[in-house]
């Protein structure tokens, strides 16, 4: 019964549902980016977005219940699990954030926010090409990954210290007690996005090492 393993592919189907993840956080960023930029439609944006995050939802679930339906997967499925409930995470953050800029009646956004928007765009695109190699993995898919890897990373220290300053002169300020606390939950809600993009780094570079 040796050769029955070669007779089953493997889902490759995973793959396919890792580029969908990545593809719907791109299309995310790069609207959140747009509605700071035009925010006069940011209503709009916000149901667009909204939409995306559900639309993710769905390609998580289908990760899940396809783990639980394969007899054999492209790498551990304790991976698969991680890698798809960690790029949920990123979108579920931004959509968090963006919601935010409507509960607040926020008026105009910050230069600050969107740089914040900008870097959050920069992590999306590097994860999308990230998870895209992901087929190549025990060839020179590290190789191929790493660049993007490592881009996140970058784009996330950049988002910390972006944090880190603006907060630093909103409390040095003399800023209306309700405009801090609104935009201290802004900012807070746009570095989570960064930091979950670097967890989703940080699998993808572990998944790499386990399968080189």
């Amino acid at each position: 019964m040796g050769f029955l393993p070669n007779l089953l592919p493997k889902e490759e189907r995973f793959f396919d549902l890792f580029a969908r993840q990545g593809d719907l956080l791109v299309d995310a960023a790069g609207k959140f980016r747009a509605m700071l930029e035009d925010y006069g439609r940011a209503d709009s944006f916000v149901l667009e977005i909204k939409e995306i995050e559900h639309q993710g939802d769905m390609a998580t679930h289908e990760v899940f219940d396809r783990l639980n339906k394969s007899f054999l997967t492209p790498f551990d499925p304790e991976d698969i699990h991680a890698l798809a409930s960690a790029l949920d995470d990123v979108l579920d953050e931004l959509e968090a954030a963006t919601a935010r800029f409507r509960m607040f009646h926020v008026k105009e956004p910050t230069a600050e926010s969107r740089q914040m928007a900008r870097v959050i765009e920069g992590c999306a695109i590097a994860l999308r090409d990230a998870v895209k190699e992901l087929p190549r993995l025990r060839k020179d898919g590290h190789a191929a990954m790493l660049p993007h890897l490592l881009e996140v990373k970058k784009r996330e220290n950049e988002g910390d210290e972006l944090t880190r300053g603006v907060l630093t002169r909103l409390f040095a300020g003399d800023t209306p007690i309700l405009e801090l606390v609104k935009w201290k939950e802004i900012y807070t809600r746009l570095e989570h996005a960064t930091d979950r993009a670097e967890d989703v780094a940080n699998i993808l570079e572990n998944i790499c090492v386990k399968n080189a």
